[in-house]
């Protein structure tokens, strides 16, 4: 009887070594890993670490060794260590040597697999008591014991992906060295073996867009598959959905971009073996991956798709079809069949540059904004530079077709050394430009004659004004005319022709005429204001508690720490989280910022607002616009004889 307790007990005391065994997150030096084992995150079993089996197409079983989603009923792999080295022996094992590195061998005893770590045991300065160790994040590390007594990581596997892309994992590109680390797509839907798509930063581009290259190698070794388009302040995926925000950071050598995601981390990026990235989300619902974005797809988004000078449009106006299309100025090269492989050819040549062109003789081009563009490949970057210089800069060269400018300021984390401005030009054709309207920025494009001369265009006039036709987005056409600057209207009706809207006109659109993708930005901080407090733009100061304007009521309680004041007591009294309301306060303060370079783009306000770990820079003290602008009209001499509006619209009809 006795026996068989005993029996019993070691039985038990078997499985139970075994199943802990299984469920560990740590490899030591006496521990090592075995088929059928796995080690298994802290956060919840989310990610576990162990051997899989793979049968290829010619039916030979691999054995490989793999980090996959743990509580997903999909197998899904995210990073495979021996992915060129699959294992056809019966068993293997991987262990941690007594000179603290990972080592996977097979059965027979040959190494398929090893870390490169340069810190070890057993020398001076080096780490001892190591273990390997799965993070929640998905990621395989080896920590050792240093000499200074803390817990140091010196090799972790989201440092040498494959062709997954996890939260936290650091996309980077030293653009001094022309380097970056590549993330490879499988071979085959079923062979992790590195396949002919990589995907990586741009060194020759100072790191600012993210490539796919097909081939071998990059640069010359690799052709362009597929181009994120320059990065512009909004991140290189920054506003695809509102489940992820990006950060970029630029230490003066490194630039590196990694993404957090509100849908925790099952949130990844995919790169396939067809050359497509795709970031997916797990749906608990259908218990199937959700994808949010996938690209280039078999539409016109593949790199250099429409041919120089021409763009693929992917704002979906056209019934949600991409379509290659050419740039404003510009015309197809076949245009019987409209074949977009040769581009496009301009309408109206530039005229020779330099001579009286540009100096005396009358000016002989201009820039023409095109918003909402993915800006073409093949730029020179300029430091240092404002938007005026950079205009400036693009003007006197006659080799200049276009240029575009943004200023990463408040928006990426810099060196102290680093240049915040952000100047490309272009110097020839015009390669693999779009039409994006969630990354879009201006393009500036170098066009013969100039804006106001446009005769072809040119539907009519009234006395000094400039009649010149329009289509709005559903199609209608209207009449837009441009008033002079001596025009004259009449004093008792112009006030009609006022802004109604005024208080959500940002400031230098009102007084200076500006527009740029920071006027929506102040727009919607107006409203994310008002839907807080309850109160008007134009709400009077004695609602204000004296203030002189909204903006400066909710700054100024911000200031202080008191911004719950500032919350309507009906958005208390719903029990909505106060938190949220002064992170709103928060955001459309920083969207009401006087100057648009302080302003976040759209696509960050987005983010910021899906994410409340998301970095929030210190709004600066607003200039209090409504009484700066009716100042500065008052200044003015002829602030009683002109409206002020500087364009209006009217319905196009027959006469």
């Amino acid at each position: 009887m006795l026996s068989q307790h005993v029996l019993t007990l070691t039985i038990f005391l078997f499985f139970l070594v075994c199943f802990c065994h299984s469920l560990h997150d740590r490899l030591t030096s006496v521990t090592p890993l075995y088929p059928g084992d796995k080690l298994v995150s802290d956060n919840g079993g989310m990610f576990a670490l162990g051997f899989f089996n793979l049968t290829t197409v010619n039916s030979t079983r691999s054995l490989y060794l793999g980090i996959w989603y743990n509580n997903i009923p999909e197998r899904t792999y995210v990073w495979v260590a021996n992915r060129n080295s699959p294992i056809t022996t019966p068993s293997a094992k991987l262990v941690l040597t007594n000179t603290s590195r990972l080592v996977l061998s097979d059965s027979e005893g040959r190494v398929v697999w090893a870390t490169d770590n340069s810190v070890v045991a057993g020398g001076s300065g080096t780490g001892t008591g190591g273990s390997g160790v799965l993070r929640s994040t998905g990621s395989f590390e080896l920590e050792l014991q240093l000499p200074n007594g803390t817990a140091g990581v010196v090799w972790k596997s989201l440092d040498h992906p494959t062709d997954t892309i996890l939260p936290t994992f650091r996309l980077w590109t030293n653009y001094r060295a022309h380097t970056a680390v590549r993330v490879v797509a499988w071979k085959g839907p079923r062979d992790p073996s590195a396949g002919e798509f990589s995907l990586s930063g741009d060194p020759g581009s100072r790191g600012l867009q993210i490539v796919i290259w097909r081939g071998t190698g990059t640069g010359t070794a690799g052709g362009r598959s597929w181009r994120s388009g320059v990065w512009n302040g909004a991140g290189a995926f920054s506003s695809i959905n509102r489940f992820v925000y990006s950060q970029v950071v630029d230490d003066g050598g490194t630039i590196y971009a990694a993404y957090n995601a509100a849908g925790g981390p099952t949130t990844h990026w995919k790169l396939d073996y067809t050359g497509n990235v795709s970031l997916r989300v797990w749906n608990v619902e259908s218990s199937s991956w959700s994808v949010l974005f996938e690209g280039p797809g078999t539409g016109c988004l593949g790199y250099g798709a429409c041919g120089p000078f021409g763009y693929c449009d992917a704002t979906g106006r056209d019934g949600g079809v991409q379509e290659c299309k050419c740039l404003d100025g510009f015309e197809p090269e076949d245009g019987f069949f409209r074949d977009f492989s040769r581009g496009c050819r301009r309408k109206e040549a530039l005229q020779a540059c330099g001579g009286g062109g540009e100096g005396g003789g009358g000016r002989r081009h201009y820039f023409l904004a095109l918003p909402g563009m993915k800006v073409p490949d093949k730029f020179l970057y300029v430091r240092n530079r404002s938007f005026e210089e950079c205009a400036a800069e693009c003007d006197r060269n006659c080799s200049c077709t276009a240029y575009a400018y943004a200023n990463l300021s408040g928006i990426v984390t810099m060196s102290a050394t680093s240049d915040v401005s952000r100047c490309l030009l272009w110097m020839g054709e015009l390669v693999d430009t779009g039409k994006d309207s969630d990354l879009g920025e201006n393009l500036y494009l170098r066009l013969a004659g100039s804006p106001g001369n446009n005769n072809k265009k040119k539907i009519g006039s009234m006395a000094m004004e400039i009649v010149l036709p329009g289509t709005l987005e559903d199609g209608r056409e209207v009449a837009v005319k441009r008033l002079s600057n001596g025009s004259e209207q009449d004093p008792a009706l112009k006030s009609m022709l006022d802004w109604p809207k005024r208080g959500y006109m940002s400031p230098e659109y009102t007084m200076e005429g500006i527009f740029s993708v920071k006027s929506d930005t102040y727009s919607f901080g107006i409203l994310l204001l008002e839907i807080v407090s309850g109160l008007k733009i134009s709400a009077p100061p004695h609602l204000l508690t004296g203030y002189p304007s909204l903006i400066a009521y909710a700054w100024n309680l911000w200031k202080d720490g008191t911004a719950r004041e500032f919350v309507d007591a009906m958005v208390v009294e719903s029990r909505c989280s106060l938190d949220e309301a002064l992170q709103c306060i928060h955001i459309g303060l920083l969207c009401v910022q006087d100057s648009p370079n302080d302003r976040p783009l759209m696509s960050l306000v987005v983010s910021m607002l899906n994410n409340e770990a998301a970095p929030r820079p210190v709004p600066s003290q607003p200039l209090f616009f409504a009484q700066r602008y009716h100042e500065a009209l008052a200044t003015r001499g002829d602030y009683s004889e002109h409206s002020a509006n500087d364009v209006s619209l009217s319905m196009l009809q027959g006469r």
